[in-house]
């Protein structure tokens, strides 16, 4: 026979495992943005970065970044270089990044291709369990010769 106390106890602890049980399940949620560097009014140099938040039970996420020559008739650059960062935000945070194994609190790389209008790098980020946040930039940086000196814009989540 269940009593009043038991089956008020009873729905007190199931809501209680409602309330909980999704502050332990993994967001699918990402962050990210975009920058450019306006050569004229036709041809612009962008960044981009997209981070996949870093809180799943792993503490991992994805990231991809991307250095891009835009323009009605963009000539290919002598080189472009997408160069990126990831900082680790807490207490004796390390930051690890799958396209070589890096490690540290505060972590950067690049990518350079020449003769081209691209340059592209993806992979992923992982916090300590300490990490509270990271932080990423992708910095974008070409050589075009018709407009002189190497241009550069950043993007940050």
């Amino acid at each position: 026979m269940i009593t009043y106390k038991k089956a008020l106890a009873s729905a007190a602890a199931a809501c209680a495992v409602a309330t909980v049980a999704p502050a332990f399940s993994a967001p699918a949620s990402a962050h990210s943005d975009s920058n450019f560097y306006n050569y004229n009014s036709s041809e612009s140099l962008e960044a981009d970065v997209w981070l996949q938040t870093v809180s799943n039970w792993d503490a991992c996420g994805a990231f991809q970044t991307k250095a891009y020559l835009h323009g009605t008739n963009p000539s290919n650059a002598d080189w472009i270089r997408n160069t990126d960062r990831f900082n680790g935000i807490g207490v004796g945070v390390t930051v690890s990044v799958f396209t070589g194994s890096t490690k540290g609190n505060d972590v950067s790389f690049y990518w350079e291709n020449t003769n081209a209008y691209e340059s592209d790098l993806a992979g992923n980020v992982c916090g300590s369990y300490l990490t509270l946040y990271v932080e990423g930039y992708s910095t974008a940086s070409a050589g075009v010769p018709k407009y002189g000196s190497p241009r550069t814009v950043t993007a940050h989540v």
